[in-house]
This record gives C-alpha cells, sequence and structure tokens, in this order.
C-alpha cells in the first residue's frame, strides 16, 4: 500500500470515520479496494494458486497411476507391468511388456483364468499358440508349431517352439504322458523331471534316461524320497552308466559308477533323516560304501542338530 494513503487511511481512522465510510471516500476518489485492501487479496491468490497446484499434482497422479509410469523407472519394467496387470486384474496393462515370455506369461494367465481365447490373440508370435493350447486344454495344437526353429531357453541354451509348448502344457495340466512328445532329450528329461516333483512320484524319474548335464534322474529320486520321507527311494538311484561312463573302459567304468551311487544315496538319506528327525535313518548308511563311515558320522550330527531346532 502506498505510504501517503496509509498514513490518510490512518489520519481518517483518528478522526473517527468507519472503515466503511473511509472505504466509500477512497472509491469515489478513484482508488481500487486491492489498493488499500492488499491483504485480503493475497489470502484469495495463496486459494486460488494452492487449489490450482492441488489439481495439477492429482491429475499427474492418476496420470501416473492409469499409465503405469511407475515401473517405467523399476528395475526390471515387465516384471513390474505383469505384476501390476495381475494385481489390478487388468489384462491391458500386460501390452507395454517388452519381453515375448513376461507378455506370454501376462496374458495367457488371464486367458487362462477367464477362459477367453479372445485374448491369446493379443500375443505375437508362437507363444500366441501356447496360449490357445492351454485355454482350450489341446496340446495337439502344440504340433503345429516348429521343431526346427530354436529360441532361447536360457544361457546359450535354446528350444524349439514345439518342445517348448509341450514343456508349458505339461507345467500346468502335470500330465506326464506329453513329456514323451518333446523331442530334445534335455528337455524331456526336464519335463519327466517336474511331472514327478510337482507330484512326488516315482514314476516322472523312472522314464527319465538322464540326458540332462546334470545327474538329474537321481537328483530327481533324490527330491521326491525327501518329500515322500522315504528312505527307499533313495535307493532308487541308479548308477547312472551313460552320464558317468563315456570313453571309461568297462572297468573303469565299474569303479567310477559304484562310487557315484554310494554318494549320491548318502546325503539322500541324511536330508530324510534330518526332515524326519530320525537317527535310526543314519544306520542306513552302509560303512562299506566310500567314506561310509564318515557319512553316517555326518548324518549323525546333522539329525542331533535338528532335534535341537
Amino acid at each position: 500500500m502506498d505510504k501517503n494513503l496509509k498514513n490518510w487511511i490512518k489520519d481518517a481512522k483518528l478522526k473517527g470515520f468507519s472503515d466503511y465510510q473511509i472505504k466509500q471516500s477512497l472509491l469515489k476518489q478513484g482508488y481500487n479496494e486491492r489498493d488499500f485492501e492488499p491483504g485480503k487479496y493475497k489470502v484469495l491468490i495463496f486459494i486460488i494458486s494452492f487449489t490450482i497446484i492441488l489439481g495439477l499434482l492429482t491429475s499427474y497422479l492418476i496420470f501416473v497411476e492409469k499409465y503405469s509410469l511407475n515401473c517405467i523407472f523399476a528395475d526390471e519394467p515387465d516384471f513390474c507391468y505383469r505384476d501390476l496387470a495381475i494385481q489390478k486384474n487388468d489384462f491391458t496393462i500386460c501390452k507395454r511388456t517388452t519381453l515375448g515370455n513376461e507378455q506370454f506369461f501376462c496374458y495367457s494367465k488371464f486367458a487362462y483364468d477367464k477362459k477367453d481365447i479372445s485374448i491369446c490373440q493379443k500375443i505375437e508370435g508362437y507363444s500366441r499358440t501356447e496360449c490357445m493350447a492351454l485355454v482350450t486344454n489341446n496340446a495337439a495344437l502344440c504340433e503345429t508349431l516348429s521343431k526346427t526353429a530354436t529360441i532361447p531357453a536360457g544361457q546359450d541354451i535354446n528350444i524349439s517352439p514345439h518342445d517348448d509348448c509341450y514343456t508349458i502344457f505339461n507345467h500346468n495340466y502335470q500330465n506326464s504322458s506329453l513329456c514323451e512328445y518333446i523331442e530334445n532329450h534335455n528337455f524331456k528329461d526336464k519335463c519327466y523331471f517336474d511331472y514327478a516333483i510337482n507330484n512326488s512320484d516315482y514314476g516322472g524319474c523312472d522314464k527319465m534316461n538322464d540326458y540332462s548335464i546334470d545327474p538329474y534322474k537321481s537328483t530327481c529320486y533324490s527330491f521326491v524320497a525327501l518329500f515322500n520321507g522315504d528312505y527307499s527311494g533313495c535307493e532308487r538311484i541308479d548308477t547312472m552308466e551313460d552320464y558317468y561312463c563315456r570313453g571309461l573302459t568297462i572297468e573303469s567304468c565299474n569303479e567310477v559308477t559304484k562310487k557315484s551311487h554310494e554318494r549320491l544315496k548318502e546325503p539322500c538319506i541324511t536330508k530324510i533323516a534330518m526332515k524326519k528327525k530320525d537317527l535310526a535313518g543314519c544306520e542306513i548308511i552302509n560303512s562299506s560304501w566310500e567314506d561310509g563311515d564318515w557319512a553316517k558320522e555326518n548324518c549323525i550330527k546333522y539329525v542331533n542338530l535338528a532335534k535341537i531346532e
């Protein structure tokens, strides 16, 4: 407010004029209200500015939420979009994924849960057929996919769309008979392994040929035995001649497989004994096995520790 105007108002009040009389006199002289009541307008301007800022902030948050912009800055945006789609039960968010696998898992979950094959149409490439096979429970659709083309299935590992389809189908429906249609021996073993572990069924392990890089068949028997708390399952562990004996003489092979057989049985029995807190299980470990005495002592130690816990 102007200093002279301020002094004039102060003088008028001392002479006994009311605020209304002073205001009317100033207006007749051509003054504007904001010239002599600036505080009133500052408050109004603050309220208007605050309302605008709040509105803009709310609009931004709604925009971020609607378009999932928070996933843009996530370490793994595709996982973020997939999880967000499931959380909000909105499959339209799946289109924001860029990785083929995540797009498939995102759309196929909704398609399977809703039994809506039209959602599969939104998936690009061969994965569309995999989705349709799952939704319609029709494994025969896997036969329409290429057996020669390859897609990444891990570091330096590839799989054909045909085999990938059967692998995913079996994982979802747990039908071990479909594993036989998988042409890649490594993935066929993994298919049987997946079935055996999920169903605690030695039958899946029995069908494995142990073509895998790891001694997969023995691991399969060990896992199922552990899940079942079944010591006899450990006896199913094979010598795995195909895995250990490549390039060896018959004599060398027999020695190697004997040792591998024993070494794989020991941890299997020990884990079950620990799970059951059963010292009698440790007695199954034969002292004649290589490192048998040490393995038995180790088993007893771990079972006693398990009992304390």
